[in-house]
């Protein structure tokens, strides 16, 4: 069983960054600051000792998507419905075959075609449609005491990040799904949602997880990140270019 690809969106620097996983060794590399211990950071925040906990703050979200989500408050919150993706997302692709255990990613498998030895787990920190229409009304309350004030001198733009840094927990949660992989268009279809929470505290006691996170040693000397487990050095990979936009090969809809 190993871990082939990992996609992941709005965490920090990176917008939009997939992964291809080598099957021995992978490295990243790159110059200061352009987001290769983000890599790391975003897996552990997702399926470390504290995963199931909410461990993310406010600059963990990149900046297009927090001034994306500002101005969706200034404007109809119903757009925010429409939007693909509705905060932090992490896609990882794992690819099985006859001789695995597959007790740990059973859940996980949706296709009946035997030829299909692919799942994808996405998990997202994100606002659904209901939360950000809370996160609208607490802000508007919040920002009036500010208005009000003569003294203060914060624009709105200034107190909705105040607001946010110290309130995002409040209206952002943890979700799990499982994804379906087409193996023929090599896309992904979100017909799953679920709750995966058993599931995965399963696999987070297995060599799955030790195969994703293991050991990871930054080596911030050589700009090369390296991931250890169990039986040696395992797959990190290479980052990609960043396309502006997400293909369309991943549904907007999830069946919850």
């Amino acid at each position: 069983m190993q871990v082939i690809k990992i996609i992941i969106n709005n965490f920090r620097l990176l917008k939009h960054t997939e992964i291809d996983l080598e099957k021995e060794l992978s490295l990243i590399i790159g110059k200061n600051n352009c987001g290769k211990t983000s890599v790391l950071t975003a897996l552990t925040k997702f399926f470390g000792d504290q995963g199931n906990a909410n461990n993310f703050n406010y600059d963990d979200f990149n900046i297009d998507f927090q001034k994306e989500l500002f101005e969706c408050l200034e404007r109809d919150v119903t757009d925010w419905g429409k939007k693909r993706c509705q905060g932090i997302e992490l896609y990882v692709f794992i690819q099985y075959n006859e001789t695995d255990n597959l007790a740990n990613i059973s859940s996980l498998m949706l296709d009946l075609d035997p030829n299909n030895k692919t799942v994808v787990l996405k998990v997202e920190y994100a606002l659904n449609d209901i939360s950000v229409v809370t996160l609208k009304d607490a802000f508007e309350k919040y920002y009036e005491r500010f208005k009000n004030n003569k003294n203060s001198k914060l624009t709105k733009k200034e107190c909705y990040d105040k607001f946010m840094h110290s309130k995002s927990r409040q209206f952002f949660k943890i979700v799990y799904k499982a994804i379906l992989f087409d193996k023929i268009a090599s896309s992904l279809l979100l017909i799953g949602s679920a709750k995966l929470m058993a599931s995965l505290s399963s696999i987070a006691s297995s060599s799955l997880i030790i195969c994703i996170l293991g050991l990871f040693i930054d080596f911030k000397a050589s700009k090369a990140i390296f991931s250890v487990s169990k039986s040696g050095f395992s797959s990190i990979g290479v980052i990609s270019k960043t396309p502006e936009e997400i293909p369309p090969l991943f549904s907007s809809t999830a069946l919850c």
